[in-house]
């Protein structure tokens, strides 16, 4: 029965579907549930089920922390039923659905998916990943806006009567000579338009994103 197993899941490789989703527009990659034994993990452990998670996982055979723990405390593993269930694994690791959550979620694809279901898995996978860079750079966007309107209201923190007294006591013997308002107004209206630079780079980040997203979506 055990070495019947390989071959089931090679012959019924390219007829499953996957039923991934989006939940509130965030990826969801489903729920992975660890190798659940009692006693010894290793010892006790279900290989066929190891090997089922980190087929579900993407990780590659022979890059399993979960074996090489094992292997390094002279546990002898069951590389029959561990490749199987990694088969099985890949399976459902390898739909257009977990490409997408997987490159969304900034993960790296390190080649394990069969040819025939490669193809479906990479084109959502790419969106994903190019989704998760835009975010990224959203990211810093934001920080530096919050920079310039930081400088900004520092800027505009002195004017007025402040603007004139400083005038007035600039022209006092020894002291240090302000800055002139208009150079401070021209310092104002371009920190204005570095922020109104950064304000149009979010939006069409943003608007990249949702014609993204409805790309998957369709």
């Amino acid at each position: 029965m055990l070495r019947s197993r390989p071959c089931l899941i090679l012959l019924v490789a390219g007829q499953l579907v996957s039923c991934g989703t989006l939940r509130d527009g965030k990826p969801n990659l489903g729920l992975i549930n660890q190798p659940s034994v009692s006693g010894d993990p290793c010892r006790n452990a279900d290989w066929f089920e190891v090997g089922r998670v980190d087929g579900l996982g993407g990780i590659p055979l022979g890059t399993s922390l979960y074996v090489g723990r094992c292997k390094a405390a002279g546990v002898p593993i069951d590389d029959e039923l561990y490749h199987a269930g990694w088969q099985r694994g890949l399976i459902d690791y390898c739909t257009p659905d977990r490409g997408y959550d997987a490159g969304r979620n900034g993960q790296t694809y390190a080649g394990v998916c069969p040819k025939n279901l490669e193809d479906g898995f990479l084109k959502r996978f790419r969106v994903g990943s190019r989704i998760a860079a835009i975010e990224e750079s959203n990211v810093g966007i934001e920080l530096e806006m919050e920079k310039k309107l930081g400088e900004l209201a520092s800027a505009n923190s002195t004017g007025g009567t402040d603007s004139i007294l400083s005038d007035a006591l600039s022209r006092l013997p020894g002291s240090t000579v302000p800055e002139p308002r208009e150079s401070k107004e021209k310092k104002s209206a371009a920190l204005k338009a570095e922020v109104e630079k950064l304000r149009e780079s979010l939006s069409r980040n943003q608007a990249t994103i949702r014609e993204l997203e409805q790309s998957v979506a369709l």
